[in-house]
Parts: C-alpha cells; sequence; structure tokens
C-alpha cells in the first residue's frame, strides 16, 4: 500500500468503516509512513473533539418561523423566478446557437497545407534534380525508398 491509497482510507479507519484486511494493510502501512500516521492521528483528534461539543436546541417557534418567513419571500418572487427562468432558457438558446454556428462554419487549413512558397518549390526542385539547394549547389544522390529498402 502507498499514501496515494492509504490517505482515503484513513478516516474510514478512524470510523471502523474498513474490513479485517484493509485495516491491516493500512495499519503496517502507518507503521512505515509517518505522513499517515500523522493524519490518523489528527483525524482521531478531530473525532475526540466533536464528541466534546456542546449541542444546542432550537428556539421553541424557530421552524414555524422560519417556514412562514421562506413562504412569504417566495410569493412575493414568482416573478423573478419566472425573469430568471427565461433569462437561464434564453441563453441557453443563444449557447446552442453559437455552438451550431461553430459547427457549421468551415475551419480554416493551416497556411502551410495550402501554399507553398516558390522557395520550398525551387528547393524540392534543385534536390530531385541531383543538388542540394540548402549547401551551395554541392550535388547529392536521391535514394528512392520503395519497398522499405
Amino acid at each position: 500500500m502507498n499514501c496515494r491509497t492509504a490517505e482515503p482510507l484513513v478516516s474510514a479507519l478512524v470510523d471502523n468503516e474498513l474490513t479485517g484486511e484493509e485495516a491491516v494493510q493500512l495499519r503496517n502501512h502507518m507503521r512505515f509512513c509517518n505522513k499517515c500516521r500523522a493524519l490518523y492521528e489528527e483525524s482521531l483528534e478531530m473525532k475526540s473533539s466533536l464528541r466534546t461539543l456542546k449541542t444546542h436546541v432550537p428556539p421553541s417557534g424557530l421552524e414555524s418561523r422560519l417556514k412562514a418567513s421562506l413562504q412569504g419571500r417566495a410569493r412575493g418572487r414568482r416573478p423573478l423566478a419566472l425573469a430568471g427562468a427565461l433569462i437561464c432558457a434564453g441563453l441557453a438558446a443563444a449557447s446552442l446557437a453559437v455552438f451550431l454556428d461553430a459547427r457549421s462554419t468551415p475551419r480554416p487549413q493551416p497556411v502551410a497545407a495550402t501554399t507553398t512558397s516558390s522557395w520550398e518549390a525551387d528547393a524540392d526542385r534543385a534536390y530531385l534534380g541531383g543538388s542540394d539547394p540548402m549547401s551551395g549547389g554541392v550535388p547529392v544522390v536521391a535514394v528512392g525508398y520503395a519497398g522499405g529498402n
């Protein structure tokens, strides 16, 4: 086991959610890996700290007041929700139109694929004619590779 596979399992080990074999492999890894062992110890401390937190009881009637408040706001915001939905639909339609237009527009070909400069054509002709245009006209022999030989 390495750190990449061990780190996601540390929290599960703290919560006793691993199989016996997984727990043994992880514990063996942590015997030699300070990084994963430190992560395990931090997780244990955090779990212990969470147990000591006090629970708070909400004031009576809070739930009903929140529901009433949210219902009142929802009634007043329906036109805004409709406007938001229309804006989203418009943006989606515009995005789709741009996407479809981009797919239908022919893509420009690279310049090198569509144009051949006269210098390149002259150099190719000179090479095939038996001289190397890059070395000042020194004759070279053009070799064919027909048949892979």
